[in-house]
């Protein structure tokens, strides 16, 4: 049915919509361009909420298999919904091309669980400021979330050593 989404008569509107609202983010990612027709052909019913809810789920399991902007070209046939996940997105993208704003990227990155690349743009603000304890705390708190608790707990350590040399000087 996913393949004619664009055929179907308007009497199939329940059906479609109950379709979407039962899928899990790993189906819908793997028929994407369905879904997306499905998406755009849906009544206006759907709470603008559920909706974002169920975009972030489709969002974090793209980045888990493609790179940023590859996951935001994805998703421009549905930009005209203005959700928040969407422009969180565009956010990510427009950070990708100023080194100066790498924590900021790194918690956009966090809120999507991808914490491989959170780590990585934190570790870029603790080579850009060394003596700033903030990026040290989220790497930590990273390595928590990836359940490397012996990594986050030397984190920890560094962090509160570079935060007491702070409260010295």
């Amino acid at each position: 049915m996913l393949n004619f989404i664009g055929d179907l008569p308007a009497s199939y509107d329940e059906i479609q919509s109950k379709i979407w609202k039962i899928s899990n983010s790993r189906l819908v990612v793997a028929h994407l361009e369905e879904f997306i027709s499905l998406l755009k052909q849906l009544p206006e019913g759907e709470a603008p909420k559920e909706l974002d809810q169920k975009i972030f789920q489709m969002v974090v399991v793209l980045l888990e298999r493609h790179g940023l902007k590859a996951v935001y070209e994805k998703l421009l046939p549905i930009q005209a919904f203005n959700l928040d996940v969407i422009k969180k997105i565009g956010k990510m993208v427009e950070l990708l091309e100023d080194p100066d704003r790498m924590m900021e990227l790194g918690d956009y990155y966090a809120n999507f669980k991808q914490y491989d690349q959170a780590i990585d743009c934190f570790f870029w603000e603790m080579e850009l400021q060394p003596q700033n304890p903030s990026p040290v705390w989220k790497i930590s708190k990273m390595y928590q979330y990836k359940g490397m608790i012996s990594e986050a707990a030397s984190y920890q350590k560094v962090y509160e050593q570079l935060k007491d040399h702070q409260e010295i000087s």
